[in-house]
């Protein structure tokens, strides 16, 4: 027969109640008879806990989403930027100021040297000096008779060291950015405007 929810089955004379994961049952005995008693549990505080799990389970999915997405449009965005900077470089070639540091510079033995000549030519004439236009890039001999940023000295670097087929890259901090030149065999520098730190390969 059944009872509410649940069956009562018997058994070779045994009574069994099936259980339900909502409810309680136990067999009362009343007499000379037996009594299914239902008794509903008490699932407030497991429904929270369980409601919490899913709350911080979408949460973390939702937070790895963000930061995937976030990530994804920097590293695009870098990208652009360095693809931007380094079309600046290739036009510059025929720059006065490109042109007279390449002729200077070129006839060093090592690309090490060279690096230093280019860093010492600059280092002479540039000053630092902001011209409040986020997106106005100076041509390098510009950049030498009324000052620049840092983008300005970058893009500088990378427009002779690209004309002496030296590998030069740009490296991107918070409102900021710098050169790495690959001098290959000979090992590589980290320029950051006037300033210059070289690391040989002989003293890894």
């Amino acid at each position: 027969m059944k009872i509410n929810r649940f069956k009562f089955i018997t058994n070779k004379g045994k009574q069994i109640v099936k259980k339900d994961s909502n409810f309680d049952y136990h067999l009362q005995d009343k007499g000379k008879t037996l009594k299914v008693v239902e008794t509903k549990k008490n699932n407030k505080k497991n429904d929270f806990y369980n409601n919490q799990t899913i709350l911080i389970s979408i949460l973390s999915s939702l937070f790895t989403f963000i930061f995937i997405l976030i990530f994804t449009f920097l590293i695009s965005n870098t990208f652009m930027i360095e693809t931007v900077y380094s079309n600046i470089a290739s036009m510059n070639q025929n720059d006065v100021f490109v042109d007279l540091t390449y002729n200077r510079c070129i006839s060093e033995k090592t690309k090490m040297n060279k690096a230093y000549c280019v860093n010492e030519i600059f280092d002479f004439f540039y000053r630092y000096k902001p011209h409040g236009i986020i997106n106005n890039f100076k041509s390098p001999i510009d950049t030498m008779l009324y000052g620049g940023v840092c983008r300005d000295a970058a893009i500088l670097y990378c427009s002779i060291f690209k004309k002496m087929d030296i590998k030069c890259t740009y490296q991107f901090t918070d409102e900021h950015v710098f050169n790495i030149i690959d001098l290959e065999d000979e090992g590589y520098c980290i320029i950051d405007q006037t300033s210059m730190k070289c690391q040989y390969k002989k003293d890894k």
